[in-house]
């Protein structure tokens, strides 16, 4: 899988740099091509993805009751009654994820050159999370074409959107109070404040205590307090994913900032990019965080690219671009070689499964 991806990842690299030198205008097709291409391979796997197993035995031995999510539910029902198997469900969910991601990217206004780094982003992390997750990163997907209409204050869209989020992963339905916060917004000096005290609540151990206190004041959430989602595990303090992200952040908003006035268009999805890198932060203690912020997370394959473009040193973007470039790659290989899922390692389509 590895091997497969940081190819894919240095010939997309190359035609991006061959079309802008080209100028032939090509990036959008050959953007859905390889999103296509993503899709093929996620919706044709097996047994890749921690989870894979899982969903396949809950698809074989299901009941056919509607006990959770009613849209994967129906898509479950209506694959059992035509007597499919489960890549169809698969494929499905990989369509899904993969189309709503591609329309977020395009809804944001990226292009050209910048529509490889969206790409690049996507791959080098996301695409592998959502192996994992399947209904949440469909629900994701959602979340991130809808997050448009928050912005352009069309909240019957939003609303929309959000329940058929809601019926791939039930978490989504929180997000419908985003729309009521389109003003909020973090500074910069705040937000390295923030930074600070996210590694710093996350190095001394207290994160489980601070669920706990929210899950005591969250109605119905009586059953989690205490529960072993909410329970500090062990702390990766060297992690270089995090540590980047955090560091590059920190720069690109600051470089980017002297562009100010191109910034309002996107000064929501910037904040929603801070609070990601935050409980990115503190989900190195618990991966709750991670489950709530992988929603906000997905917003830097659009906020690093366009904070990027805005950067008016052409010789430091290209260098920050070379960079970016070289940290996915680091990226790919913490996830499949330094730390791997073993499910994600090798690369097995069904039509190896028997």
């Amino acid at each position: 899988m590895y091997i497969m991806l940081i190819m894919l990842l240095f010939i997309v690299f190359f035609y991006f740099l061959i079309d802008k030198k080209l100028k032939l205008g090509l990036s959008n097709i050959f953007a859905m091509l390889f999103f296509t291409f993503l899709t093929c391979l996620a919706g044709l796997r097996y047994g890749v993805g921690l989870d894979y197993f899982s969903y396949e035995d809950w698809f074989k031995y299901w009941d056919m009751s509607f006990s959770s999510e009613w849209i994967y539910m129906f898509i479950m029902y209506i694959v059992k009654m035509a007597n499919g198997e489960f890549y169809i469900i698969t494929i499905i969910m990989a369509i899904v994820t993969n189309l709503f991601i591609y329309l977020g990217i395009k809804n944001w206004g990226v292009k050209g050159e910048y529509l490889f780094l969206s790409v690049l982003l996507y791959c080098s992390e996301h695409f592998l999370i959502y192996l994992n997750l399947m209904r949440q990163g469909a629900a994701v997907a959602i979340f991130f074409y809808a997050s448009k209409f928050i912005v352009t204050r069309s909240f019957k869209k939003y609303l929309l959107f959000i329940i058929l989020a809601s019926g791939f992963h039930y978490s989504a339905i929180f997000l419908l109070v985003l729309y009521f916060l389109p003003n909020i917004r973090i500074k910069y000096k705040l937000y390295c404040t923030l930074l600070i005290v996210a590694i710093l609540v996350t190095y001394l151990g207290i994160t489980n205590e601070i669920l706990n206190f929210i899950v005591k004041f969250t109605p119905y959430s009586d059953k989690y307090y205490n529960h072993v989602y909410l329970q500090s595990g062990d702390i990766d303090w060297f992690s270089p994913v995090v540590l980047f992200r955090v560091v590059f952040s920190v720069i690109l908003i600051y470089l980017s900032s002297f562009g100010y006035d191109s910034l309002k268009k996107i000064s929501l999805i910037i904040t929603f990019y801070q609070i990601g890198i935050i409980l990115n932060i503190l989900s190195l203690s618990t991966f709750m965080f991670d489950r709530i912020g992988i929603y906000l997370r997905i917003f830097e394959i659009v906020i690093v690219p366009i904070l990027m473009s805005l950067i008016k040193d052409k010789y430091l973007r290209q260098l920050l671009f070379i960079f970016l470039f070289v940290f996915m790659l680091i990226v790919i290989s913490n996830s499949l070689l330094i730390n791997p899922d073993p499910s994600l390692l090798r690369y097995k389509s069904i039509f190896e499964s028997e």
